[in-house]
């Protein structure tokens, strides 16, 4: 009966789009916050979270397949790393630029509203390129795009209507759509950004990525703005997504000389923040501890 259940409601757009979710906005620093730094929680309802644990593990072997792990391209979020992989990979590489003449850059910078930018007919059409069935990127469609969403701050209910743009943020389905532009970025570009990667004698590190946070790496604050740069223009070309322009940053090893070249849009920092860590030019890790202590 849960079987037959389950296949009628995710071929069936009319069940979906009977099902309501009723979001609530809360501040994202504190209980006065100004709309911009409002967030909206999508609680799931019973039945949608079966079905938002189902489709995911249906079609996670698609991107599996058609974005292998590519060395030198590091991707976090994913099962079996942390964000201390990333802070730590790159901490290292400030320290050996520090022995090594000053030679390392890092550079960063976040998509804005990442999930509420997606556009699921570009990845529904991505997923359809790349072999997964038209039943499965129906139901994705449908698990996303049908149900009515009611946000809700204090005592007032607003509907949602029309939408086009965007996925259920918090849902897997969310995430694992989220998975798509950023590793098949990484699949189509990482041979670019191997001239510019900070390179070992025998690896070469080019990026770091943690849902919608980009880093880069390399022995020049050229390379690894350059990095970033063609890894965003990719983003906007294919997926109709931009960079936050205030999430932009750089910091470079003490004694170097490189200075950015557009410093208004790549400001340079001697503390680099990197997922609740606190990287400085000199390699000293005190502002990160004193930080975390308070």
């Amino acid at each position: 009966i849960a079987v037959d259940l389950f296949s009628r409601l995710l071929s069936s757009t009319r069940m979906l789009a009977g099902i309501v979710i009723e979001g609530r906005l809360y501040g994202k620093e504190s209980s006065v916050s100004s709309a911009a730094q409002l967030r909206a929680i999508l609680p799931l309802p019973a039945i949608m979270q079966v079905v938002d644990v189902l489709l995911p593990e249906l079609l996670a072997s698609t991107v599996d397949q058609a974005c292998p792990s590519i060395p030198g391209c590091f991707v976090g979020a994913r099962p079996g790393t942390q964000a201390l992989d990333i802070a730590h990979g790159l901490q290292a590489i400030i320290e050996k630029g520090l022995d090594d003449k000053s030679r390392s850059a890092v550079a960063q910078a976040d998509i804005e509203k990442y999930y509420d930018s997606l556009d699921p007919i570009l990845l529904v059409q991505w997923l359809l390129q790349h072999g997964a069935s038209l039943a499965a990127c129906g139901s994705i469609l449908r698990h996303q795009m049908q149900p009515q969403v009611y946000l809700r701050i204090g005592n007032v209910r607003i509907p949602i209507h029309g939408r086009c743009v965007g996925c259920l943020t918090g849902s897997r389905v969310a995430g694992f759509l989220g998975r798509i532009p950023i590793e098949s970025t990484i699949s189509e570009r990482h041979h670019t950004w191997m001239q510019w990667g900070y390179q070992t004698s025998s690896h070469t590190l080019n990026v770091c990525v943690y849902v919608e946070n980009i880093y880069s790496a390399s022995s020049s604050l050229h390379g690894a703005v350059s990095i970033l740069e063609d890894f965003e223009a990719h983003l906007r070309d294919r997926w109709r997504l931009r960079i936050k322009p205030s999430s932009r940053s750089c910091l470079v090893a003490r004694g170097s000389d490189d200075v950015p070249q557009n410093p208004g849009k790549w400001p340079l920092s001697s503390n680099f923040q990197v997922l609740g860590h606190i990287l400085s030019d000199n390699g000293d890790t005190s502002p990160c501890w004193h930080s975390t202590k308070r």
